[in-house]
């Protein structure tokens, strides 16, 4: 959250999606469409507080559960 509110967030942002993206491989699961979406709505929250958007306790918490939210949506390979 730092870095989005410093607007240094894209690193950060690329190195979540690459630590799901190789979890999903060593795993032999692919990310799901909703994993896109995840990662839209992450992108989206970062912006927001990069244009200096209040931190709000549910925008917190909301950031904070993205984590979870992500790995979530990795599937099996059929």
């Amino acid at each position: 959250m730092a870095a989005a509110m410093s607007g240094t967030h894209s690193g950060v942002l690329a190195q979540i999606d690459t630590a799901h993206r190789d979890l999903a491989r060593t795993l032999g699961v692919t990310p799901s469409p909703q994993f896109e979406q995840f990662m839209q709505e992450l992108r989206q929250m970062a912006d927001a507080l990069a244009r200096g958007r209040e931190l709000r306790d549910d925008l917190r918490a909301r950031v904070m559960a993205m984590g979870e939210l992500l790995a979530t949506t990795l599937e099996r390979h059929s």
